[in-house]
C-alpha cells in the first residue's frame, strides 16, 4: 500500500482536477517560477508606462512646437496686414507695386517659406485693391474668416503638410481690425470698425529643423525607455530572486522549526555567554520550563527561576566550559536528580567561534538515557548472573561428561564380555558337538553367532559415534586426494574379486584433523562398495569442486540408490532406507560422518535416485575454522 505524503509547510498542493478547465496559457504561467510570474505581470505594465510617457512628452514638445510656430505666423500676419492697411489708409505707399514689395521684405525678413494675404470684399470696396490675391477664391480661408468673426475673436487654422519631403506649418490667420481705419486720401469714404474682419494671411513655415531636434529627441527617449526596460528587467529579476530566496528561507525556517520539534531529543543553542536562544518542545519538558520566561537566561539565571534544576543547570554549565575549551564536539553524560528521580542525560556539545576565534553559539543536543540505563544496569546483573548459572551448567556437564566416558568403557569392556562369552560358548557347540546337533540346531547357533557379531558392531559404532563427539579437533593441513587412496586401498580386500572401477579425482588439500577426516572417508568409501556390490561393474567417483569459502568433495557410486522423499532420515542415528538382509550394517556410519564434517565448519547432504546411485556431498571451509 503506498501512502500518501502531505505536502511541506508553506507549500500547496495543486489537485490534478484544478487543471482541468483551464487554458494552455494559464497552465504554462502557473508552471512558470516566481521570479518568470513577476517579470510576465510588471515588465508589460511598465513598458505600457514608459511608452506612454514617450508618446505623452513627443506629443508635448510637437503641440509645443506647432503653438510656437502659430504664434510666430499670427503676429508676421498681423504685422503686414497692419502696415499694408496703414499705409494705404495714410497715402504712404500708394503704388500698389511698392505695397507688394513692402509685403515681400517683411516676409523675408521673418524668413517664411510663402505668405498670401487675402481681404475681405469689404475692406476691397472701401480701400481698393492694392494686396497681392485679394479674392477671397481659398473655401478654407472663407471659412476660417467666418469662424474668427462669428466667434468674434482669431481662430487660425493650422496643419503641418509635407512640401517637397519638408514638413510645413500651414497657418490661415484670420485678422481682425484692432482700430478704426479712415484718411482723406480714401477712395471712398466708408468706414471701417474695429473689430471687423479686415483679411487673412496663408503661409507656410519651414518646421525641419524643429521636427529633427523632435525626432532627435524622441529616439532618445525611445533608447532611454529601452535601457531602463532592460534595467527594471534585472532590477525586478532580483527582487523576485530575493523574494523567492526569502520565501525559501522562511519555508526552510519552517521546515527547521518543524523538524527541531518533532525531534525526541532535546535540542539548546546558546550564545558565546552562555544565554539561551532557542530550545525545542523536548528541552521545555526536560527543563519543565513551559510557564518560564527562559529566554536571554543563563544558566544560573535559570537556576535562580528553577531551585529544583539548581544542580542541573550547575551541571550544565560545566560541561559547557569543557565544550568550549574542546573547541570541537564533546560527547559526555550529565545526571542530575529532580523530586527524588535521578535523571542521566547523554550530552553531545558543539562550539561555534567567531572568525577571530570569538565564542558564538553552542549547540546542545540531550537524549535522555535513564532508561537504558536502568536497563544496562539488569542486563549487567543478568549477565553476572548467566555468567553464575554457565559456570555451574560447565561443572555440571563435565561430570556428565566423564559419566559418559565411564558409561562408555562400560558398554567397551562390560558389555563385550557376554558378547565375547555367547560367541565363544556357541563357536564351541558347533565344532565339538556339531554331530549331535541337527541341521535346525546349527543354523540357530549360526544365527546367535550372526546377531553376536552384529551386536559386537553395533557397540564398535556407538562408541565411534560418541568420540566422534568429544575427540578434541588437532588441525593440520591434509592431503585428501592420498587420503582417498589410501582409504581405498585398505577397503580393497572386502571386494571379494568383484569388479570395482574407483576414479579418484584431484581433490584440493583443506585443512582438518586427519583421523576423522580418515573415518570420513572410510564410511563414504564402505557404503559406496557396499550398496554398489550388485552393480556389473560397480563405478565410484571421488571428486571436489571448490566454491565460495568452501571446498565441496563427493563420493558418487552407481549402487541402490534411495527415494529423495526421505533424505532427510538419511544422516539420523540409526536410520536405514534398506533392510538388514539386503545390506549389512547398523546405520550410525553417515551420521558418523555428519557429525565430524559439522564439528569442522562443514555441511553434508546427498543426492540420489532407486537403483540408479547415490551421491554423498560433505564441505569444509577454506579458512579450516571448526565449527
Amino acid at each position: 500500500m503506498i501512502k500518501e505524503e502531505p505536502p511541506a509547510a508553506g507549500i500547496k498542493a495543486v489537485p490534478e482536477t484544478e487543471w482541468q478547465g483551464k487554458l494552455p496559457i494559464r497552465k504554462w504561467f502557473d508552471n512558470r517560477s516566481l521570479q518568470n510570474k513577476i517579470q510576465l505581470q510588471i515588465q508589460p505594465l511598465l513598458f505600457l508606462l514608459l511608452s506612454a510617457a514617450t508618446f505623452f512628452i513627443y506629443q508635448q514638445m510637437k503641440l509645443n512646437i506647432i503653438s510656437s510656430g502659430t504664434q510666430r505666423a499670427e503676429g508676421v500676419a498681423m504685422q503686414v496686414i497692419d502696415s499694408a492697411n496703414m499705409m494705404m489708409v495714410d497715402g504712404a505707399i500708394r503704388n500698389s507695386g511698392d505695397r507688394q514689395l513692402m509685403i515681400k521684405k517683411i516676409a523675408e525678413g521673418q524668413r517664411l517659406d510663402s505668405l498670401r494675404l487675402l481681404r475681405t470684399d469689404q475692406v476691397v470696396r472701401q480701400f481698393g485693391p492694392g494686396l497681392p490675391e485679394e479674392h477671397l477664391d481659398d473655401p478654407l480661408v472663407k471659412q476660417t474668416i467666418e469662424d474668427s468673426v462669428r466667434a468674434g475673436k482669431s481662430i487660425p487654422y493650422v496643419s503641418i503638410e509635407q512640401v517637397n519631403g519638408k514638413p510645413m506649418l500651414r497657418v490661415i490667420t484670420p485678422y481682425l481690425a484692432s482700430h478704426d481705419f479712415h484718411g482723406t486720401d480714401c477712395l471712398s469714404c466708408h468706414h471701417v470698425r474695429a473689430g471687423s474682419a479686415n483679411g487673412a494671411s496663408d503661409l507656410r513655415i519651414d518646421l525641419s529643423a524643429n521636427f529633427e531636434i523632435l525626432h532627435t529627441v524622441l529616439k532618445e527617449l525611445v533608447c532611454g525607455q529601452i535601457i531602463l526596460q532592460i534595467l527594471l528587467f534585472f532590477i525586478i529579476g532580483r527582487i523576485a530572486a530575493l523574494k523567492n530566496q526569502q520565501q525559501q528561507l522562511e519555508l526552510a525556517q519552517r521546515q527547521l522549526t518543524a523538524l527541531i520539534e518533532a525531534i525526541p531529543d532535546a535540542i539548546f543553542l546558546k550564545d558565546g555567554e552562555g544565554r539561551w536562544l532557542i530550545i525545542n518542545d523536548s528541552a521545555k519538558q526536560m527543563f519543565q520550563l513551559h510557564d518560564l520566561p527562559w529566554q536571554g537566561k543563563t544558566e544560573m539565571e535559570l537556576a535562580d527561576l528553577q531551585p529544583a534544576f539548581r544542580a542541573a543547570h550547575e551541571g550544565c554549565l560545566v560541561g559547557d566550559e569543557k565544550a568550549w575549551q574542546a573547541g570541537h564536539l564533546l560527547v559526555g553524560e550529565e545526571s542530575f536528580t529532580v523530586e527524588d528521580q535521578h535523571v542521566v542525560v547523554e550530552t553531545r556539545k558543539v562550539p561555534l567561534f567567531g572568525d577571530e576565534g570569538q565564542r558564538k553559539e553552542l549547540l546542545v543536543i540531550g537524549r535522555d538515557i535513564t532508561e537504558r540505563k536502568r536497563a544496562e544496569a539488569e542486563l549487567r546483573a543478568l549477565k553476572d548472573d548467566l555468567e553464575i548459572r554457565v559456570a555451574e551448567r560447565t561443572v555440571q556437564l563435565e561430570a556428565a561428561n566423564k559419566e559418559l566416558e565411564a558409561f562408555s568403557y562400560s558398554v567397551s569392556h562390560d558389555l563385550r564380555t557376554p558378547l565375547r562369552a555367547i560367541d565363544g560358548f556357541s563357536r564351541i557347540l558347533l565344532d565339538d558337538y556339531t554331530d549331535k546337533l541337527d541341521d535346525e540346531g546349527r543354523r540357530l547357533l549360526n544365527v546367535v553367532r550372526d546377531n553376536t557379531g552384529r551386536m559386537g558392531q553395533l557397540i564398535d559404532d556407538i562408541l565411534k559415534f560418541s568420540r566422534a563427539g568429544r575427540v578434541e579437533i588437532n588441525f593440520s593441513e591434509v592431503d585428501m586426494e592420498r587420503l582417498a587412496h589410501e582409504v581405498f586401498e585398505e577397503l580393497r580386500p572386502a571386494m571379494d574379486g568383484h569388479e570395482v572401477r574407483v576414479e579418484i579425482e584431484h581433490l584440493p588439500s583443506s585443512m582438518g584433523d586427519r583421523a576423522m577426516m580418515h573415518q570420513v572417508f572410510v564410511n563414504l568409501l564402505s557404503n559406496a562398495l557396499k550398496f554398489s556390490r550388485s552393480k556389473e561393474p560397480a563405478r565410484i567417483r571421488v571428486g571436489a569442486s571448490i566454491g565460495q569459502g568452501e571446498i565441496a568433495y563427493h563420493v558418487k557410486d552407481n549402487g541402490a540408490g534411495f527415494d529423495m522423499q526421505y533424505v532427510d532420515k538419511l544422516f539420523g542415528v540409526f536410520q536405514r532406507l534398506h533392510g538388514v538382509n539386503e545390506f549389512e550394517g547398523t546405520g550410525i556410519g553417515l551420521a558418523i560422518v555428519k557429525r565430524i564434517v559439522n564439528r569442522h565448519g562443514g555441511r553434508v547432504w546427498a543426492e540420489g535416485k532407486v537403483n540408479e546411485g547415490a551421491t554423498i556431498y560433505f564441505t569444509l571451509p577454506t579458512n579450516g575454522e571448526s565449527g
